[in-house]
């Protein structure tokens, strides 16, 4: 992830830097969400659904306050992004497999 979010904030002028920033792209950013899904899907079911739903607002939380602080360091930073990702996910967590 680092170097995929690397690439944002400086280009590089190498072509070789470049290609495997293109090749690593989609496969980490697909790998980390997939990994986020899989972790929340496990602690929601050995939980209470208010319980999982508590958990997963303070991580989100978390992740927000990191991120925005890392915003003023790191102006490609995602972490934000994916604090409301996980509010979202929150939200769905107590609904029905079929929702």
């Amino acid at each position: 992830m680092v170097i995929v979010n690397f690439t944002v904030l400086l280009v590089p002028q190498d072509a070789y830097a470049s290609a495997i920033s293109k090749l690593l792209e989609g496969k980490a950013a697909a790998s980390f969400v997939m990994l986020v899904g899989i972790g929340l899907g496990l602690g929601a079911s050995s939980s209470s659904p208010f319980s999982a739903l508590t958990v997963t607002a303070k991580r989100a939380l978390f992740l927000l306050i990191l991120g925005l602080v890392n915003i003023t360091i790191f102006d490609a930073d995602i972490l934000h992004y994916y604090a409301f990702y996980f509010f979202f996910a929150a939200l769905l967590l107590s609904q029905s497999t079929r929702v």
